[in-house]
């Protein structure tokens, strides 16, 4: 036997009346309720996801990626708050606000792919505001008091959910299903991926670098470097006496400026090949290995490394670390095996920095080693110095 829930509105014995429609200020009061329960948990999520993007909107408000970021912010907002509706509303058929007040969401036709309906619905019922509100007033011209979102979702908000099974219904739904599923899942990956890389332009500050360089900050010599090779590209082309230490000085405080931990250690560093002030060298040296223990060499980062390197002679060490594929590692192996005086060794790394040639510091580079006469005897045997001309003259006629 089964009996009748007390909770019910419907009387007993009136199986045929009709499902009663939510009030509107039941509906009301129960967004209401759902901001306050699940706001706190959405903003513990975009903190979490935007946490480098918070610091820096707060050192920077002004800067020109806040307006990017608070678009990513509001829509993720969107999403992550219709994400948890979506979730209750797929478990209980009702979000938290609409069961404190009784009030269920019925699917029409059938219950299956319940919750990228709830997120369709959702996500509808947010974008309604660009609209001034008017979708919300369809409901006021529906005899079921749906609103333009109830009807892209096919559900309808009543008093308290009858548990029915339907049977039966066109072939030409689950088609239709399907199709929904498949691009809701479609766009989804679509939008997330277009948050994530204009929120990497917002970690790279690519718009205030594009600001930046127009006001001549940045030394003209980077300028066609990427945002995230600029750091490391500057202090090799310093270390081989190529960038100004006032070009270097200016990448190394922009990298700091950023706020991105991962690059403080060859940041700091940077800053101790610029100063004249021997303790505050020190000091930034010491800062390129704050919280990393030397003992462990593999485990540094590259900074560190090379501080740790000079400052306790382990030259040979460091040659053997550098093993990742950029200008800085190519530029610094070559370097050091001029130190080191290891004849095989030198060509082949000089080789290795040709790759990098499109950039015009970087043929000047090469070309000043070609013409460094204590550098060549070390480099190359004499019966390449016809090939070796040869090369020269082709990256001058280049420059």
């Amino acid at each position: 036997m089964v009996y009748q829930d007390i909770s019910d509105s419907f009387q007993p014995g009136n199986s045929s009346q009709k499902k009663s429609t939510a009030h509107l200020m039941d509906r009301f009061f129960s967004f209401l309720i759902d901001y306050l329960v699940i706001s706190p948990f959405v903003l513990f999520l975009l903190y979490s996801t935007f946490h480098n993007g918070f610091e820096f909107w707060k050192l920077d408000p002004d800067a020109p990626e806040s307006n990017v970021f608070i678009l990513i912010l509001a829509f993720s907002y969107i999403l992550f708050f219709s994400l948890i509706q979506s979730l209750f509303i797929a478990f209980w058929k009702a979000t938290p606000g609409q069961y404190f007040l009784k009030i269920r969401i019925e699917f029409h036709e059938s219950d299956d792919l319940i919750f990228f309906r709830a997120l369709f619905r959702q996500m509808a019922f947010w974008f309604s505001f660009l609209f001034f509100g008017i979708p919300f007033l369809s409901m006021m011209t529906n005899k079921a008091r749906r609103t333009f979102y109830d009807r892209v979702g096919d559900v309808s908000i009543i008093s308290k959910k009858h548990e029915k099974d339907f049977f039966g219904f066109e072939k030409e739904y689950r088609y239709w299903q399907s199709f929904m599923a498949t691009m809701v899942l479609f766009i989804g990956f679509l939008v997330s991926a277009l948050i994530w890389k204009n929120y990497s332009k917002v970690l790279q500050r690519t718009s205030t670098i594009a600001v930046l360089t127009d006001k001549r900050f940045f030394c003209e010599e980077l300028k066609n470097v990427s945002s995230e090779e600029r750091l490391p590209a500057a202090v090799a082309l310093n270390l081989a006496s190529q960038l100004s230490d006032e070009c270097l000085d200016k990448e190394a405080d922009f990298v700091l400026w950023k706020q991105k931990k991962s690059d403080y250690s060859l940041a700091y560093y940077a800053k101790s090949l610029t100063t004249d002030d021997a303790d505050r060298e020190k000091d930034y040296l010491q800062q390129s290995c704050a919280g990393q223990d030397t003992g462990n060499f593999s485990g540094l980062t590259l900074g560190c490394k090379i501080a740790d390197s000079f400052l306790n002679n382990k030259l040979e060490e460091l040659y053997s670390a550098l093993d990742e594929d950029n200008f800085l590692n190519d530029s610094m192996k070559y370097e050091l095996s001029l130190i080191l005086n290891t004849p095989d060794e030198i060509e082949k790394n000089f080789a290795k920095i040709e790759k990098y040639n499109s950039l015009k510091i970087i043929k000047k580079y090469q070309i000043t080693e070609m013409l460094s006469h204590e550098k060549t005897n070390g480099r190359m045997p004499a019966s390449a110095d016809r090939e070796q001309n040869s090369e020269v003259l082709k990256l001058i006629g280049e420059l």
